[in-house]
Protein backbone atom coordinates (compact mmCIF):
# COMPACT_ATOMS: atom_id res chain seq x y z
CA UNK A 1 0.00 0.00 0.00
CA UNK A 2 1.14 3.58 0.01
CA UNK A 3 2.32 5.13 2.97
CA UNK A 4 2.89 8.78 3.50
CA UNK A 5 5.21 9.71 5.77
CA UNK A 6 6.20 13.28 7.51
CA UNK A 7 9.56 14.46 7.41
CA UNK A 8 9.19 17.87 8.90
CA UNK A 9 7.08 21.13 9.57
CA UNK A 10 6.94 23.91 10.86
CA UNK A 11 4.23 25.16 13.60
CA UNK A 12 1.14 27.04 12.75
CA UNK A 13 -0.21 27.35 9.46
CA UNK A 14 1.48 25.47 6.83
CA UNK A 15 2.75 27.73 3.30
CA UNK A 16 3.03 24.70 1.27
CA UNK A 17 2.77 21.12 1.82
CA UNK A 18 5.82 19.48 -0.44
CA UNK A 19 5.52 15.39 -1.59
CA UNK A 20 8.35 13.46 -2.50
CA UNK A 21 7.35 10.22 -4.45
CA UNK A 22 10.08 7.78 -5.39
CA UNK A 23 9.90 6.37 -8.71
CA UNK A 24 10.44 2.49 -10.22
CA UNK A 25 12.63 0.45 -7.35
CA UNK A 26 12.49 3.19 -5.54
CA UNK A 27 12.41 3.80 -1.43
CA UNK A 28 10.57 7.05 0.55
CA UNK A 29 13.91 7.31 1.83
CA UNK A 30 17.22 6.29 0.18
CA UNK A 31 15.96 7.65 -2.99
CA UNK A 32 16.76 11.01 -1.75
CA UNK A 33 20.10 10.50 -0.01
CA UNK A 34 23.65 9.30 -0.77
CA UNK A 35 23.65 6.85 2.24
CA UNK A 36 21.65 6.38 5.75
CA UNK A 37 24.02 8.50 7.99
CA UNK A 38 25.83 11.15 5.56
CA UNK A 39 22.81 13.56 6.17
CA UNK A 40 22.51 14.28 2.31
CA UNK A 41 18.23 13.42 3.22
CA UNK A 42 17.18 16.74 1.10
CA UNK A 43 13.67 16.86 1.69
CA UNK A 44 14.47 17.64 5.34
CA UNK A 45 17.01 20.36 3.96
CA UNK A 46 13.96 21.83 2.33
CA UNK A 47 11.95 21.99 5.25
CA UNK A 48 14.81 23.67 7.08
CA UNK A 49 15.85 26.04 4.54
CA UNK A 50 11.98 27.15 3.69
CA UNK A 51 10.40 28.27 6.99
CA UNK A 52 6.49 27.10 7.23
CA UNK A 53 6.68 24.51 4.87
CA UNK A 54 5.30 20.63 5.57
CA UNK A 55 7.44 17.75 3.94
CA UNK A 56 6.40 14.18 3.51
CA UNK A 57 7.75 11.71 1.27
CA UNK A 58 5.27 9.13 -0.52
CA UNK A 59 6.79 4.70 -0.33
CA UNK A 60 4.86 2.41 -2.25
CA UNK A 61 6.04 -1.08 -3.69
CA UNK A 62 7.40 -0.80 -6.97
CA UNK A 63 9.59 -3.74 -7.83
CA UNK A 64 11.08 -3.78 -11.55
CA UNK A 65 10.54 -7.06 -12.02
CA UNK A 66 8.30 -9.90 -10.10
CA UNK A 67 11.58 -11.56 -9.52
CA UNK A 68 12.00 -9.13 -6.48
CA UNK A 69 8.40 -8.78 -5.26
CA UNK A 70 4.89 -7.61 -6.77
CA UNK A 71 3.70 -4.35 -8.09
CA UNK A 72 0.14 -2.86 -9.23
CA UNK A 73 -0.39 -1.81 -12.20
CA UNK A 74 -0.13 1.98 -13.06
CA UNK A 75 -3.90 3.07 -12.33
CA UNK A 76 -4.16 0.55 -9.67
CA UNK A 77 -1.35 2.56 -7.88
CA UNK A 78 -2.72 5.64 -8.54
CA UNK A 79 -5.76 4.91 -7.46
CA UNK A 80 -4.19 3.56 -4.23
CA UNK A 81 -2.18 6.82 -3.85
CA UNK A 82 -4.57 9.41 -4.43
CA UNK A 83 -6.84 7.44 -1.55
CA UNK A 84 -3.58 8.32 1.09
CA UNK A 85 -2.79 11.74 -0.09
CA UNK A 86 -6.83 12.59 -0.02
CA UNK A 87 -6.61 10.75 3.60
CA UNK A 88 -4.04 12.52 5.19
CA UNK A 89 -3.50 15.71 3.09
CA UNK A 90 -7.27 16.16 2.16
CA UNK A 91 -8.48 18.45 5.28
CA UNK A 92 -5.79 20.73 4.77
CA UNK A 93 -5.87 23.98 2.96
CA UNK A 94 -1.95 24.22 1.65
CA UNK A 95 -0.77 24.60 -1.41
CA UNK A 96 1.11 21.30 -2.46
CA UNK A 97 4.15 20.80 -4.26
CA UNK A 98 4.99 17.22 -5.77
CA UNK A 99 8.85 16.40 -5.98
CA UNK A 100 9.23 13.17 -8.55
CA UNK A 101 11.44 10.73 -9.36
CA UNK A 102 11.34 9.61 -12.97
CA UNK A 103 8.16 7.11 -12.73
CA UNK A 104 7.08 8.92 -9.63
CA UNK A 105 6.03 11.82 -12.31
CA UNK A 106 3.91 9.71 -14.27
CA UNK A 107 2.25 8.47 -10.38
CA UNK A 108 1.39 12.62 -10.55
CA UNK A 109 0.73 13.40 -14.19
CA UNK A 110 -1.98 10.39 -13.95
CA UNK A 111 -3.33 11.55 -10.25
CA UNK A 112 -4.21 14.52 -11.46
CA UNK A 113 -5.80 13.61 -14.28
CA UNK A 114 -7.79 11.17 -12.36
CA UNK A 115 -8.73 14.21 -9.96
CA UNK A 116 -9.62 16.70 -13.15
CA UNK A 117 -11.93 14.43 -14.28
CA UNK A 118 -14.07 13.79 -11.34
CA UNK A 119 -13.93 17.58 -10.00
CA UNK A 120 -17.67 17.56 -11.20
CA UNK A 121 -19.00 15.18 -9.03
CA UNK A 122 -16.38 15.24 -5.95
CA UNK A 123 -15.78 18.00 -4.14
CA UNK A 124 -12.61 16.76 -2.39
CA UNK A 125 -10.91 16.23 -5.66
CA UNK A 126 -11.71 19.69 -6.96
CA UNK A 127 -10.34 20.92 -3.52
CA UNK A 128 -6.92 18.68 -3.69
CA UNK A 129 -6.72 19.55 -7.44
CA UNK A 130 -7.21 23.23 -6.90
CA UNK A 131 -4.27 23.29 -4.11
CA UNK A 132 -1.53 21.27 -6.38
CA UNK A 133 0.53 24.49 -7.99
CA UNK A 134 3.74 23.07 -8.12
CA UNK A 135 5.16 19.97 -9.71
CA UNK A 136 8.80 18.84 -10.27
CA UNK A 137 9.84 16.32 -12.49
CA UNK A 138 13.48 14.79 -12.25
CA UNK A 139 14.57 12.72 -15.17
CA UNK A 140 10.58 11.08 -15.42
CA UNK A 141 10.09 8.85 -18.62
CA UNK A 142 7.57 11.09 -19.96
CA UNK A 143 6.81 8.49 -23.39
CA UNK A 144 8.85 6.06 -21.64
CA UNK A 145 12.35 4.95 -22.16
CA UNK A 146 14.60 1.95 -24.11
CA UNK A 147 14.96 -0.22 -20.75
CA UNK A 148 11.78 -0.39 -20.19
CA UNK A 149 11.57 -1.51 -24.21
CA UNK A 150 14.18 -4.24 -23.35
CA UNK A 151 12.65 -5.65 -20.35
CA UNK A 152 9.58 -5.99 -22.41
CA UNK A 153 11.23 -7.82 -24.78
CA UNK A 154 12.76 -10.24 -22.22
CA UNK A 155 9.66 -10.42 -20.64
CA UNK A 156 9.81 -14.55 -20.07
CA UNK A 157 13.74 -14.35 -18.32
CA UNK A 158 12.98 -10.29 -16.84
CA UNK A 159 9.86 -10.94 -15.89
CA UNK A 160 9.12 -7.26 -15.44
CA UNK A 161 6.37 -6.29 -12.87
CA UNK A 162 2.83 -4.81 -14.13
CA UNK A 163 3.80 -1.28 -13.54
CA UNK A 164 7.58 -1.78 -15.44
CA UNK A 165 5.50 -2.68 -18.16
CA UNK A 166 4.16 0.62 -19.34
CA UNK A 167 7.42 2.10 -19.26
CA UNK A 168 7.94 0.50 -22.81
CA UNK A 169 9.51 3.48 -25.21
CA UNK A 170 6.50 4.87 -27.27
CA UNK A 171 3.83 2.93 -24.90
CA UNK A 172 -0.41 4.43 -25.60
CA UNK A 173 -0.84 4.91 -22.59
CA UNK A 174 1.85 6.87 -21.42
CA UNK A 175 1.32 9.20 -25.17
CA UNK A 176 -2.20 9.48 -23.96
CA UNK A 177 -1.40 10.20 -20.61
CA UNK A 178 1.30 12.85 -21.84
CA UNK A 179 -1.24 14.55 -24.29
CA UNK A 180 -4.00 14.72 -21.80
CA UNK A 181 -1.32 16.17 -19.11
CA UNK A 182 -0.43 19.21 -21.94
CA UNK A 183 -4.13 20.47 -21.70
CA UNK A 184 -4.49 20.15 -18.18
CA UNK A 185 -1.32 22.22 -17.53
CA UNK A 186 -2.38 24.75 -20.47
CA UNK A 187 -6.03 25.20 -18.79
CA UNK A 188 -3.96 26.18 -15.23
CA UNK A 189 -1.04 27.82 -16.96
CA UNK A 190 -2.15 30.57 -14.24
CA UNK A 191 -1.86 28.49 -11.06
CA UNK A 192 0.11 25.71 -11.95
CA UNK A 193 4.27 25.55 -12.10
CA UNK A 194 6.63 23.00 -13.39
CA UNK A 195 10.40 22.44 -13.22
CA UNK A 196 12.02 19.64 -15.26
CA UNK A 197 15.35 18.01 -14.74
CA UNK A 198 16.77 15.87 -16.98
CA UNK A 199 20.28 13.39 -16.51
CA UNK A 200 23.10 13.65 -18.76
CA UNK A 201 25.82 10.88 -17.67
CA UNK A 202 25.50 6.55 -18.02
CA UNK A 203 24.91 4.43 -15.48
CA UNK A 204 26.25 1.49 -15.77
CA UNK A 205 23.04 0.32 -18.32
CA UNK A 206 23.67 3.68 -20.24
CA UNK A 207 21.28 6.79 -19.58
CA UNK A 208 18.13 5.45 -18.59
CA UNK A 209 15.42 8.31 -19.68
CA UNK A 210 17.66 10.86 -22.29
CA UNK A 211 16.22 13.64 -22.90
CA UNK A 212 13.73 13.49 -25.52
CA UNK A 213 11.21 11.49 -23.21
CA UNK A 214 12.12 13.61 -20.04
CA UNK A 215 10.68 16.68 -21.34
CA UNK A 216 7.05 16.53 -21.33
CA UNK A 217 6.67 19.54 -23.71
CA UNK A 218 4.71 21.91 -21.09
CA UNK A 219 4.56 25.50 -20.89
CA UNK A 220 7.43 27.10 -18.65
CA UNK A 221 10.84 27.01 -18.88
CA UNK A 222 12.83 24.48 -21.07
CA UNK A 223 13.94 21.21 -18.93
CA UNK A 224 17.22 22.10 -17.35
CA UNK A 225 20.36 19.74 -18.08
CA UNK A 226 21.76 17.98 -14.36
CA UNK A 227 25.20 16.92 -14.19
CA UNK A 228 23.82 13.42 -13.24
CA UNK A 229 22.68 9.63 -14.07
CA UNK A 230 19.10 8.58 -13.26
CA UNK A 231 20.25 7.83 -9.85
CA UNK A 232 22.36 10.55 -8.43
CA UNK A 233 20.27 13.23 -10.44
CA UNK A 234 17.48 12.85 -7.08
CA UNK A 235 20.89 12.46 -4.87
CA UNK A 236 22.35 16.35 -4.66
CA UNK A 237 25.71 16.24 -3.12
CA UNK A 238 24.99 19.60 -0.86
CA UNK A 239 22.69 22.54 -0.56
CA UNK A 240 24.55 24.04 -3.52
CA UNK A 241 23.57 21.47 -6.14
CA UNK A 242 21.65 22.92 -9.08
CA UNK A 243 18.98 20.85 -8.87
CA UNK A 244 18.37 21.51 -4.97
CA UNK A 245 18.58 25.03 -5.61
CA UNK A 246 16.01 25.51 -8.40
CA UNK A 247 13.68 23.40 -6.25
CA UNK A 248 13.84 25.25 -3.19
CA UNK A 249 13.76 28.60 -5.29
CA UNK A 250 10.48 27.43 -6.87
CA UNK A 251 9.05 26.60 -3.30
CA UNK A 252 9.69 29.38 -1.92
CA UNK A 253 7.85 31.36 -4.37
CA UNK A 254 4.77 29.65 -2.08
CA UNK A 255 3.78 32.83 -0.06
CA UNK A 256 4.00 33.57 3.79
CA UNK A 257 0.63 32.76 5.25
CA UNK A 258 -1.17 34.21 8.05
CA UNK A 259 -0.47 32.06 11.20
CA UNK A 260 2.96 30.27 9.84
CA UNK A 261 4.66 29.59 13.04
CA UNK A 262 8.59 29.75 13.23
CA UNK A 263 9.00 26.62 15.62
CA UNK A 264 10.73 23.55 13.51
CA UNK A 265 9.82 19.96 14.27
CA UNK A 266 11.97 17.35 12.25
CA UNK A 267 10.71 13.95 13.11
CA UNK A 268 12.11 11.04 13.52
CA UNK A 269 12.20 8.77 10.04
CA UNK A 270 10.49 5.80 11.18
CA UNK A 271 11.51 2.00 9.97
CA UNK A 272 9.99 0.92 6.41
CA UNK A 273 9.50 -2.52 5.53
CA UNK A 274 8.02 -3.06 2.35
CA UNK A 275 6.94 -6.35 2.60
CA UNK A 276 6.33 -8.49 -0.44
CA UNK A 277 4.67 -12.01 -1.10
CA UNK A 278 7.50 -14.97 -1.85
CA UNK A 279 5.52 -16.07 -5.10
CA UNK A 280 7.28 -19.03 -4.66
CA UNK A 281 5.23 -21.19 -6.79
CA UNK A 282 5.37 -19.00 -9.85
CA UNK A 283 9.05 -18.60 -9.49
CA UNK A 284 9.76 -22.42 -9.11
CA UNK A 285 7.64 -22.90 -12.21
CA UNK A 286 9.41 -20.10 -14.15
CA UNK A 287 12.96 -21.57 -12.98
CA UNK A 288 11.96 -24.96 -14.28
CA UNK A 289 10.69 -23.56 -17.12
CA UNK A 290 14.11 -21.64 -17.84
CA UNK A 291 16.36 -24.62 -16.82
CA UNK A 292 14.19 -26.84 -19.39
CA UNK A 293 14.90 -24.46 -22.32
CA UNK A 294 18.65 -24.05 -21.60
CA UNK A 295 18.73 -27.73 -21.42
CA UNK A 296 16.91 -28.60 -24.81
CA UNK A 297 19.04 -25.40 -26.58
CA UNK A 298 22.22 -27.45 -24.87
CA UNK A 299 20.94 -30.47 -26.68
CA UNK A 300 20.57 -29.33 -29.69
CA UNK A 301 23.63 -26.97 -29.94
CA UNK A 302 25.59 -30.50 -29.31
CA UNK A 303 23.59 -32.18 -31.75
CA UNK A 304 24.48 -29.72 -34.71
CA UNK A 305 28.16 -29.07 -33.67
CA UNK A 306 29.27 -32.05 -31.81
CA UNK A 307 31.18 -35.18 -33.83
CA UNK A 308 29.61 -36.82 -36.12
CA UNK A 309 27.96 -40.90 -35.57
CA UNK A 310 29.94 -44.04 -36.30
CA UNK A 311 27.97 -44.45 -39.33
CA UNK A 312 29.22 -41.18 -40.61
CA UNK A 313 32.71 -41.99 -39.89
CA UNK A 314 32.55 -44.91 -42.07
CA UNK A 315 31.13 -43.22 -44.74
CA UNK A 316 33.53 -40.48 -44.22
CA UNK A 317 36.10 -43.07 -44.62
CA UNK A 318 34.95 -45.25 -47.54
CA UNK A 319 34.80 -41.90 -49.54
CA UNK A 320 38.19 -40.59 -48.16
CA UNK A 321 39.46 -43.98 -49.96
CA UNK A 322 37.48 -43.57 -53.34
CA UNK A 323 38.73 -40.08 -53.54
CA UNK A 324 42.67 -41.50 -53.20
CA UNK A 325 43.54 -39.84 -49.87
CA UNK A 326 44.59 -43.10 -48.36
CA UNK A 327 48.34 -44.67 -49.39
CA UNK A 328 49.87 -47.47 -47.54
CA UNK A 329 49.35 -48.23 -44.12
CA UNK A 330 45.61 -47.21 -42.32
CA UNK A 331 44.19 -44.13 -41.02
CA UNK A 332 42.17 -43.73 -37.70
CA UNK A 333 39.64 -41.41 -37.49
CA UNK A 334 38.17 -40.35 -34.66
CA UNK A 335 33.87 -40.11 -34.38
CA UNK A 336 30.72 -40.40 -31.80
CA UNK A 337 33.09 -41.13 -29.30
CA UNK A 338 35.12 -43.91 -31.26
CA UNK A 339 37.92 -44.82 -33.02
CA UNK A 340 37.50 -46.33 -36.27
CA UNK A 341 40.56 -48.05 -38.68
CA UNK A 342 39.76 -47.09 -42.13
CA UNK A 343 41.01 -49.85 -44.46
CA UNK A 344 44.01 -49.20 -47.09
CA UNK A 345 43.46 -48.76 -50.71
CA UNK A 346 46.25 -47.75 -52.84
CA UNK A 347 45.76 -45.16 -55.46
Amino acid sequence: MSDLIEVASWSGTARATVVFVHGLGGHPYDTWRRAADDETFWPLWLAEDVQGIKVFTLGYAAPPSNWLGTAMPLQDRVGNARARLLATLGREDSPIVFVCHSLGGLIVKQLLLDLHQQKDRSPEAKAFLSRVRQVVFMATPHTGAWHGTLLDRLRFLAWPSSIARVLVANDPTLRHINVSYRGLADERRGSLEHLVFYETQNTVAGVIVDEASADPGLPGEPPVAIDADHISIVKPKDRSALQYVLTRDLVVKNPVRDGQGADFKACELRSIKIEQPMNVAPKLARVALLVGFAVMTFLGVRALTGPSREGDVVASCASNAQKGWIFGGSVTINGGGSTLNCPQKPN
